[in-house]
């Protein structure tokens, strides 16, 4: 089955992840408005129209600024975590398809297979995802402040893994942001520094090093890099300086349009 994808931006500003099968496309968040949806996913050679599936990470405005709209054009059905007030971002849809889905269970809709789990981030039910598209693995990491056991065996058993490096912890401490909010973003329920995501990458090497995971994982994507409190140098900086993983890492600047290989 052939396979397609792009990562119509990351960051600060806006988040959408696009993914194109024979059967139809699937959307992971929409935070960008449905006009520039659309050219991102055409300058990606995507078709914005192909859509049938979105899934929600958490409800933050870079995540979900353009959802209302995007569903209402494509009519697909929106998945989110069963308890999640959805209602608080999905508002002038009459009749709207909503599948609420529980953490750490598989679905198979529109041709996808979908894992959730849970993110450690300071939004209801913030969730992240292990899918399949085509016969191609990726994990999903963003948006969460900790990382756990069920992470490392996702992105262990994936071909491309999508991981936040979202800050560095002396531009965030420089920068200016009040006190208050550096701490929401270093703290567990924030974001992942760079740093952190060294060391994620480092169990995954571990793990390849001793034959019990990784095996199949070919490309890494640092995604979400903070407009105010990292840059691309620093995180190279960090992973070079830190970093065990073997494989190709791609740094993904702020609102970069990246196409899949």
């Amino acid at each position: 089955m052939s396979l397609r994808w792009a990562i119509l931006g990351s960051g600060s500003l806006a988040n959408s992840y696009l993914f194109e099968t024979e059967e139809g496309s699937m959307v992971i968040d929409a935070g960008f408005p449905l006009k520039t949806f659309k050219k991102r996913a055409a300058k990606a050679g995507l078709d914005p129209n192909r859509v049938k599936l979105v899934l929600l990470t958490h409800t933050h405005g870079d995540h979900v600024r353009g959802l209302e709209n995007l569903l209402e054009f494509s009519g697909a059905p929106l998945v989110h975590r069963r308890g999640l007030r959805i209602e608080s971002v999905v508002r002038r849809l009459k009749d709207p398809a909503f599948i609420p889905v529980d953490a750490l269970e598989s679905h198979r809709i529109a041709g996808f297979d979908f894992h959730p789990f849970d993110l450690s981030h300071d939004a209801p039910l913030a969730t992240g995802y292990h899918f399949k598209a085509g016969d191609t693995r990726f994990t999903l990491i963003t948006d969460t402040g900790t990382t756990d056991d069920t992470m490392a065996r996702l992105a262990s058993r994936s071909d491309i893994l999508f991981l936040e490096a979202n800050y560095c912890p002396d531009l965030l401490a420089q920068g200016p942001y009040p006190e208050v909010l550096r701490q929401r973003v270093a703290g567990d329920r924030g974001h992942l520094s760079n740093h952190q995501a060294a060391a994620f990458l480092n169990v995954l090497a571990d793990l390849k090093a001793s034959g019990t995971g990784a095996k199949n994982l070919r490309q890494v994507y640092l995604i979400h890099v903070s407009e105010n409190n990292n840059t691309v140098d620093r995180v190279a900086e960090v992973i070079r300086s830190e970093c065990r993983w073997p494989g190709p890492i791609r740094i993904c600047a702020r609102n970069e349009l990246v196409v899949g290989t």
